[in-house]
């Protein structure tokens, strides 16, 4: 009956629910394919496209005048993820062939303009400078622009940061192909729902996310204490405790036990309302410093078998992603997930990170 429900809102709405389906909040990858596909066919469409945005960052007090100075050809072709290299030639390109993806690139008539398109995530280390010394025109859409480092400032072929909302309007007027029409008016209404064009991010947690997190996690847990181990390492595990909250973008279920209440596990799930759940499982290592040489051993057996090393200013972490399209075994989202986090748990038993733990616990370090 709910989802029936659902299907009649979105028709009574004018979103066809294929669209809404699809559609994956916040996803910035998908949002790129779709733009460069209705703009790479239209060329009326990618024009005005571009004429909107440079519009919209020419009204910048400080770097106005770039965007102002960039002159648009009849011409122009988009591509979506475009490999980009260092201007120059010999063995200054070679040195660094490879400079990125841009989100959307544009190109005509010896123009040259790197579009990147954020929503929630961040930009990578050094993108925007990484951008900028291809040589082409930058300029960046986001939810809110902000301050950027002063070597992208002072670059004269930074064009700046575009708000959404600045443009949202405009590109419910973009002249597309009446074929797409339809298509892209109904996405652009599911992302105003979605919030994507908000100034700031909003919490996208629902009470699946909650739900799976939880019970996923207590499941993992309680299989993984029903191992044959040690007494020591028993004890650590059936002491775990679960606590489960929302995080900006899904849920996670904190893994603590120990006289300190010390965290071992984070688990994330999100988009669980969609057709493949995200999971991700941390590992967090107890907080020695600096780690000694079987300890060093036996994080590098874990990265091994698939967890990622991360260091922050608290530590370090390990972690591993997974979504529901690629987790082991039958059954419920619950049954796979749970099977997915106890394989990764006992994985961490296995290489004798837990057992090392609970032994050092027992010892008081």
């Amino acid at each position: 009956m709910a989802e029936a429900a659902s299907d009649s809102e979105g028709q009574r709405s004018g979103v066809p629910p294929v669209i809404r389906s699809l559609r994956v909040a916040g996803d910035e990858f998908q949002l790129t394919r779709v733009l460069a596909a209705v703009l790479s066919e239209d060329g009326r469409a990618c024009r005005s496209f571009l004429q909107l945005v440079l519009s919209a960052a020419a009204s910048d007090e400080s770097i106005g005048r770039h965007a102002r100075s960039v002159r648009l050809p009849p011409d122009i072709a988009c591509n979506a993820e475009y490999v980009l290299g260092r201007r120059g030639r010999g063995r200054v390109r070679r040195q660094s062939a490879d400079l990125g993806r841009a989100d959307l690139f544009f190109s005509g008539g010896g123009m040259r303009l790197v579009c990147e398109l954020k929503l929630d995530a961040p930009y990578g280390k050094d993108q925007l400078q990484r951008y900028l010394e291809s040589g082409h025109y930058v300029i960046a859409i986001v939810r809110s622009p902000g301050p950027v480092r002063s070597t992208v400032a002072e670059s004269s072929r930074w064009l700046g940061e575009v708000s959404w909302g600045s443009i949202r309007d405009g590109l419910s007027r973009l002249p597309v192909r009446p074929a797409v029409e339809f298509e892209w008016q109904s996405l652009l209404r599911v992302m105003d729902t979605d919030g994507d064009f908000d100034p700031r991010p909003p919490t996208r947690t629902t009470e699946r996310d909650l739900q799976l997190a939880e019970v996923a996690t207590s499941e993992a847990v309680q299989r993984l204490g029903s191992r044959r181990m040690s007494a020591d390492l028993r004890k650590l595990i059936r002491g775990f405790v679960i606590t489960v909250s929302k995080r900006r973008r899904g849920a996670a279920a904190l893994v603590s036990g120990g006289t300190n209440g010390d965290v071992f596990f984070t688990v994330t799930v999100s988009e669980s309302s969609g057709p493949t759940p995200k999971v991700e499982i941390r590992w967090h290592p107890m907080p020695i410093s600096p780690p000694f040489a079987g300890q060093r051993a036996m994080h590098a057996l874990l990265t091994d078998d698939g967890f990622r090393a991360h260091k922050v200013r608290s530590g370090r972490y390990f972690s591993e992603a997974v979504t529901l399209r690629d987790a082991p075994g039958e059954g419920s989202i619950e049954e796979k997930i749970a099977e997915w986090l106890l394989d990764r748990m006992a994985a961490v038993v296995h290489v004798g990170l837990l057992n090392w733990d609970a032994e050092n616990l027992k010892l008081g370090v």
